[in-house]
């Protein structure tokens, strides 16, 4: 047990408090350990990935590649490590990264990498986990968690992303709108211009 401040005391009860309230499966000595992550860094973005597996979900999927939960785990670990990652705690279930926009180029890579399609969920058999991202507040007085339902789970991203596109598409038509007013305004304009030159080449005549 490692004694940690007064102010780390407080964000770890807030922690576990917060984890309880939001059923997080993540006993006290990792969350201990990653409070401790989370304020080892000097840039003020640190955030930690922290995955609650279903080992069931994981043993569905075995096969010649990955033959033991393990080895699936360790597989998992190992794209998010070569992209920044840390693991200072020995434990699967939680990587560090000192920057936040580090996790999450890491997480959108992991997601569009066709080697991990395996974890995405499946019709009729368990999903492998769900994931989280434990952070701070801008004053670091307070846990922020942020539930990521899509990184296993490709149909809500598909969903998100289809609003996305939707969305972008809306905005693009509205720039086409102000473009084509634009254009009638220039032409306005133009129109404006060459009256008046014509009313002054008629009025030296």
């Amino acid at each position: 047990m490692v004694l940690l401040l007064p102010a780390k005391r407080k964000f770890l009860s807030s922690l576990k408090e917060d984890c309880k309230l939001n059923s997080i499966k993540c006993d006290d000595v990792l969350l201990e350990q990653i409070t401790l992550d989370l304020f080892s860094g000097n840039q003020k973005s640190e955030a930690s990935l922290f995955i609650e597996w279903n080992n069931l979900g994981l043993m569905n999927r075995i096969n010649e590649q990955y033959q033991t939960v393990h080895s699936m785990k360790v597989a998992i670990e190992n794209f998010f490590l070569s992209h920044g990652g840390i693991n200072k705690n020995n434990s699967n279930n939680s990587i560090l990264f000192y920057n936040w926009n580090q996790l999450t180029h890491a997480i959108t890579l992991f997601y569009e990498n066709k080697e991990f399609k395996w974890t995405k969920r499946q019709d009729s058999i368990n999903d492998i986990g769900i994931a989280f991202i434990f952070s701070k507040t801008v004053d670091d007085s307070e846990p922020l968690i942020t539930r990521l339902p899509y990184l296993f789970n490709s149909m809500v991203l598909d969903s998100n992303q289809k609003d996305l596109e939707k969305q972008t598409e809306k905005e693009k038509e509205k720039e086409k709108e102000k473009e084509k007013e634009k254009e009638k305004e220039k032409e306005k304009e133009k129109e404006k211009l060459q009256s008046s030159e014509s009313e002054r080449i008629r009025a030296k005549q």
